[in-house]
């Protein structure tokens, strides 16, 4: 009756807190004729009911094309927004000042790391910046390291969960913060992403998939947010990822504090993922929720220069997913492409 909601229910059902373990086989072994989806209000109605007995207080809420589970927050956690900068006090004012004033999270504060920045105009920026409440500039001058630069502002911060954002987002939804820390406050979640959006509003990130581009790329970029694709929507949903990028990520501390924070022998590149997979070890995985959303003009602050050592580092964490594939990533399509296209057969065997 009005489409295969007991097929809903059931997938529902095998995958909630009390399951036993399943897995998936990701082959083509059965075919079966187009059928009626499910109508979005009878799937919300099932993921409702299934979620009064699992999680009694949360509730189904629209997100665009697809559904979310809010979980109002027990308490507010207090939040510290860590940026790191060198001089481009225009791409900096951008971003701090649309985090402080469009954000809807009164528990904010914000670290910005300076690495060495020598503009006069930068340095009456950060000046006129450290006068607002919450803000604190710190500096260090070594040689440019992403690793280390945020590991330092989290060492000195004693904010509960913490937000690592690069120079050249800019915040425009008032509730990214909400809508990831519902997410990031849950026990078995470690690092938690919004959905990234070039300024013409195509996808930057949605999340990372191993083996992408040779090592770890980002399905869905370049693509509108409702492009119909093989793997679904960026836009379609929260998804568990292997990794997320760093780009804009939020993380309990305690839980970054105990895997030892980024990797620091990571110059530039990679540092993300492989900060993901320690959390993941851990039993704390990874997610984008494309409910929040944020702009990145992405390498606007640093260009796109990737340290050549990051590439033996990043073989060496991570390097296995590209022979046996990552469990997010459905190893039927392309490795080559963003689009999240099936695979050719010529791929299948080189």
């Amino acid at each position: 009756t009005g489409g295969p909601a007991w097929r809903h229910e059931l997938a529902l059902a095998l995958a909630g807190p009390a399951s036993a373990s399943h897995a998936h086989v990701p082959l083509l072994l059965c075919h079966r004729g187009p059928e009626a989806p499910t109508p979005p209000p009878l799937a919300a109605d099932v993921l409702a009911s299934l979620l009064a007995q699992w999680e009694p207080g949360a509730s189904v809420e629209r997100a665009g094309a697809a559904r979310r589970i809010h979980r109002p927050l027990q308490h507010e956690p207090s939040v510290e927004v860590i940026v790191c900068l060198r001089d481009r006090p225009q791409l900096l004012a951008r971003c701090v000042v649309s985090v402080l004033a469009r954000t809807r999270y009164e528990r904010l504060s914000v670290a910005l790391v300076d690495n060495g920045s020598r503009e006069p105009e930068t340095r009456q920026l950060l000046g006129a910046l450290t006068r607002r409440r919450g803000v604190r500039v710190l500096h260090d001058p070594r040689p440019f390291n992403f690793a280390a630069l945020n590991n330092l502002a989290a060492r000195t911060s004693s904010a509960d969960v913490l937000v690592f954002l690069n120079n050249d987002t800019e915040v425009v939804d008032p509730d990214w913060m909400t809508k990831l820390l519902e997410e990031a406050v849950r026990e078995q979640v470690g690092a938690v992403a919004p959905l990234l959006r070039y300024p013409d509003g195509t996808v930057q990130h949605a999340g990372a998939a191993l083996g992408l581009h040779g090592y770890a790329g980002h399905p869905f970029a370049g693509l509108e947010p409702d492009a119909r694709t093989p793997f679904g929507r960026a836009d379609g949903g929260t998804r568990n990822w292997l990794a997320v990028t760093a780009a804009c990520m939020m993380v309990q501390r305690h839980k970054f504090t105990t895997v030892g924070g980024f990797d620091a022998s990571f110059v530039v590149a990679g540092n993300d993922v492989d900060l993901c997979l320690r959390l993941g070890a851990q039993g704390h995985r990874s997610l984008c929720v494309p409910s929040a959303v944020l702009v990145h003009d992405e390498s606007r602050s640093r260009g796109s220069h990737i340290d050549p050592g990051d590439f033996v580092r990043s073989e060496r964490s991570y390097g296995q997913f590209r022979t046996v594939g990552d469990p997010f990533y459905n190893p039927n399509l392309t490795l080559r492409d963003t689009d999240c296209s099936v695979r050719l057969p010529d791929e299948r065997t080189t």
